[in-house]
């Protein structure tokens, strides 16, 4: 048995499509998303640039913040899957109301072992009614969702305790032990890299969790090796550059821009080398 989810109503979805959720279905995925944004599907050419951006830019969000990139799209409502996953999940849907609802469906189909495949559709402005969007608090329900649930929002949380560990260091040997900035965020990040570890390994990716001894220590060095990079050629290295070009009364707020670009790059190479998939 199958549930088909399409909209007559405003006609933003074209019935004609349907055809081609059930062929997939028949091929054998479980959950078949229409998608807006793979080669050959599309949104409304007459929305404006700001509908747009916030369109493509919450589905980035989406996509990238729960680990999930290869679904392109989360917030449509063109979709057909197998009853399955609805009697799965059905109570924990209870929890999620508004548009979050598809984000949350989807992503717990996929973590119970779904086979996601996408179908491109052509999305048009609905003909009758008016959109139910709020914005602002779509915008703070889908960022509350991915944050308490995707991998990047952990990366945000340890990373934050991170950040506090090696400011508070950096200022204790640069204000009381007398050490250069740079020199003192070396020490400080030290401490934040080894806390960051394991952390990582217990709650941020525990899905992919190092449990053997060796392995353990194999990828500590990893780590060290690639957040070190990161931080003597991003974090300090952009604290030393505004020290050369500035002085180094500003020393806080250097190291305050480096870690933000010290995130990107930690993010990445976490994900792809240390915790990469099996």
């Amino acid at each position: 048995m199958r549930t088909i989810f399409f909209r007559w109503t405003d006609l933003s979805h074209d019935p004609k499509r349907i055809s081609a959720f059930i062929r997939e279905l028949d091929k054998g995925a479980d959950f078949v998303v229409g998608s807006r944004y793979i080669k050959g599907g599309s949104i409304p050419s007459n929305w404006g640039i700001h509908r747009k951006i916030f369109s493509v830019v919450g589905n980035a969000i989406v996509r990238f913040g729960l680990g999930y990139s290869q679904v392109h799209d989360w917030t449509g409502g063109f979709r057909a899957y197998s009853i399955k996953y609805y009697e799965l999940l059905k109570d924990q849907m209870r929890a999620y109301s508004g548009y979050v609802f598809q984000i949350a469906f989807l992503h717990k189909a996929i973590q119970s072992g779904a086979h996601v495949v996408e179908v491109s559709i052509h999305f048009t402005d609905r003909k009758f009614g008016h959109s139910k969007i709020a914005p602002a608090e779509y915008i703070k329900n889908v960022l509350l969702y991915v944050g308490m649930n995707g991998p990047f929002g952990k990366f945000l949380v340890v990373g934050g305790l991170g950040f506090i560990i090696n400011a508070v260091l950096l200022v204790v040997f640069r204000e009381w032990a007398g050490l250069s900035p740079t020199a003192a965020n070396l020490v400080g990040a030290a401490a934040a890299i080894f806390s960051n570890y394991n952390l990582n390994n217990a709650w941020t990716f525990k899905e992919k969790k190092i449990t053997s001894l060796g392995m353990y220590f194999n990828k500590l060095v990893q780590f060290y090796v690639t957040s070190s990079i990161g931080v003597i050629v991003i974090q300090t290295g952009t604290i030393a550059l505004g020290v050369r070009l500035f002085g180094d009364s500003q020393y806080f707020i250097y190291f305050l821009i480096g870690t933000g670009l010290l995130l990107i790059w930690n993010y990445t190479v976490y994900s792809k080398i240390i915790w990469k998939k099996k």
